[in-house]
């Protein structure tokens, strides 16, 4: 009789606890884990890799033949980062994860409209504050360097002779709705905030 009434209480207590686990843990309308960081971006679209992500640019040098947009992690304000033309990879190195340029630029901001190694575009629906976290590509020549151009060609934001000893910010205010052109040389890309 003691034997059958400990089976019993273990098959009870078994038969609690698997009730306990899928309360709640299956359930098709519950919201799935993510691994984006916590939203303290507040009304903020954001990009950035924590990793090598699975992606149309990847680990390998990738020739941007067509406009491709890449996933944000948080996007309340419904913009765009593309990337547009040009040649570039994500590549995980001390400072993090970036959108990756290579350390051969051929351009200086004299000619960075017209000769770059890639091209990305930031495209907002109202006008925004834009913050591009960036770092150069090995030493500081002229050829690692960043410009930005608002829908009329105007140059907004531009930063030159930028070495790879740290990242740093290039903020640039998108005054209206459109598209804004990022032409790069040498540089590295590891965030992109429109608020």
């Amino acid at each position: 009789m003691k034997l059958v009434t400990k089976v019993t209480s273990v098959i009870a207590a078994i038969a609690a606890a698997a009730m306990l686990a899928s309360c709640g843990s299956t359930s098709s309308s519950a919201p799935a884990a993510s691994t984006a960081p916590a939203a303290s971006s507040g009304s903020a679209s954001v990009w950035e890799w924590a990793k090598v992500p699975l992606s149309d640019i990847g680990t390998d040098d990738t020739v941007i033949d067509e406009r491709f947009v890449l996933d944000p992690v948080t996007n309340p304000l419904n913009a765009e980062f593309a990337a547009v033309a040009g040649k570039a990879k994500f590549k995980t190195e001390d400072l993090g994860t970036a959108l990756y340029l290579q350390n051969k630029g051929a351009s200086n901001l004299g000619n960075i409209k017209d000769v770059f190694q890639a091209q990305f575009e930031v495209v907002v629906a109202a006008p925004a504050k834009v913050t591009l976290t960036i770092s150069g590509n090995g030493d500081a020549t002229p050829a690692r360097c960043m410009a930005v151009f608002a829908p009329d060609g105007t140059v907004l934001a531009q930063v030159d002779n930028k070495g790879q000893d740290a990242k740093e910010e290039l903020v640039f205010d998108a005054a209206a709705a459109g598209a804004y052109k990022i032409n790069a040389s040498g540089m590295r890309i590891y965030g992109v905030r429109v608020e």
